[in-house]
C-alpha cells in the first residue's frame, strides 16, 4: 500500500482529494503522448494503478496481515467453516431422528390413540348436549320440575358444547 502513495508523492493518510490532484499531476507527466522517454508508459500505468487501489472503498483493497494477523484471519475463517459444517450436520441429524419418531410404531399407536380420544370426546359432548336436552323436555310438564334443575341441565349443556368444540379442533389440527 505505501508503494501507491510512493508513486503519486504523497504520505499515507491524505485525503481521496489529495489523492485525486496528484494522480491527475503524475498522470498528465507521465501520459505516453506529451512524454516521450521509454519508461513513461509503465509509468503511466504504475500511477492509473495506484490511483484506483488508493480510491477504491476500503472493502477492495488488499489488506496486508503479519504472520499473526494472518494465522488468527485464517483460524476464524477454519471456526466458521467447521461451526457451519456442524450446523448443517446437527440440521440432517434432526432431520433423521424425525423421520425415525414418525415411522416409529409407538408414535403411529400415538396418533391414532390421539384420534380416538378426538372422536370419543365429540361422542361425550354430543351425550352431554343431547341427554339435558331430553330430559328438559320429558320433565318440564312434571310437577316435580324445578327452575333449579332446569338451570343445571343447561350448564351441562354448555359444558358439552365446550367439549364439543374441543372435540372438533382437535380432530381438525391433529398435528397439535
Amino acid at each position: 500500500m505505501l508503494k501507491y502513495y510512493r508513486i503519486l508523492d504523497l504520505k499515507p493518510g491524505v485525503s481521496e482529494a489529495e489523492v485525486k490532484k496528484a494522480y491527475r499531476k503524475k498522470a498528465q507527466e507521465y501520459h505516453p503522448d506529451k512524454n516521450k522517454s521509454e519508461d513513461a508508459k509503465d509509468k503511466f500505468l504504475a500511477v492509473q494503478e495506484a490511483y484506483q487501489v488508493l480510491t477504491s472503498p476500503p472493502a477492495l483493497k488488499k489488506k496486508r496481515y503479519s504472520p499473526e494477523d494472518l494465522a488468527n484471519e485464517l483460524e476464524k475463517r477454519l471456526k466458521n467453516e467447521e461451526r457451519e459444517r456442524l450446523k448443517e450436520k446437527l440440521r440432517k441429524k434432526r432431520q433423521e431422528e424425525q423421520q425415525k419418531l414418525l415411522n416409529s410404531p409407538i408414535y403411529k399407536i400415538f396418533v391414532k390413540f390421539k384420534r380416538l380420544v378426538s372422536y370419543l370426546t365429540v361422542g361425550i359432548a354430543i351425550n352431554m348436549i343431547l341427554t339435558p336436552i331430553i330430559t328438559y323436555i320429558m320433565e318440564f310438564d312434571s310437577p316435580f320440575f324445578e327452575w333449579k334443575r332446569g338451570f343445571y341441565l343447561l350448564l351441562i349443556t354448555l359444558l358439552g358444547g365446550l367439549f364439543l368444540v374441543g372435540g372438533i379442533y382437535m380432530i381438525r389440527h391433529p398435528e397439535k
